[in-house]
């Protein structure tokens, strides 16, 4: 028989992922959680990026949208 999970558990668990890996702070996810039906809007780690993208006023891109640098800085050329 397959569990059925509940949304709010999911969307908590998705939350507690990216609090443990640094993505998000305690605040931002309490923040998060009191918005109305931001559990309905927010369904993955992306949907939350690009909510704190906007909530801190920069840019977002996603990893698959940026092209690696084909020429890396070697450490003698980082600037200090």
């Amino acid at each position: 028989m397959s569990e059925i999970q509940d949304p709010e558990s999911s969307w908590r668990q998705l939350l507690d992922r990216m609090l443990q890996a640094r993505q998000l702070s305690a605040l931002d996810a309490e923040t998060l959680v009191r918005q109305p039906k931001a559990n309905g809007r927010l369904r993955s780690e992306e949907d939350v990026l690009r909510w704190l993208a906007k909530e801190y006023d920069v840019a977002y891109a996603s990893l698959d949208d940026i092209e690696p640098d084909k020429h890396p800085v070697a450490p003698h050329q980082r600037l200090h």
